[in-house]
């Protein structure tokens, strides 16, 4: 009688690990929230920008450019902009001339105004 209590507990163990085993994986996995990190900074005569997809604690660098606006005002994000900086995850800039100037790491949208050219 011990002897098969014994079996079909080890029995109800095993199918309760299948079991178990089969739920954890059926079950999804939770969607991580991804978001961009991006800027830009003017500091000793030289602009830097910095784009990253943050996901979790995971980083993953994204390309970026450093665009100047030469075009008349207003600043129009359809206008003419150079691009003047390429990279991935981050782009700098020498500044040549402390002329106020606007400048995009988006295209145009979220242009910001720096003494640099």
């Amino acid at each position: 009688m011990f002897q098969r209590m014994r079996r079909i507990s080890a029995a109800a163990v095993a199918v309760g690990a299948v079991i178990a085993g089969t739920a954890v994986v059926a079950a999804p996995a939770e969607a991580r929230a991804c978001h961009p990190r991006r800027g830009m900074t003017l500091a000793g005569g030289q602009l830097g920008a910095y784009h990253y997809l943050v996901c979790g604690t995971q980083s993953t660098p994204q390309p970026i450019q450093i665009r100047r606006y030469d075009g008349p005002l207003p600043v129009n994000p359809t206008g003419t902009w150079t691009t003047v900086a390429t990279g991935t995850g981050g782009a700098n800039y020498q500044c040549t001339s402390s002329a106020t100037k606007y400048w995009s790491i988006e295209g145009g949208y979220n242009s910001r105004q720096f003494a640099c050219t």
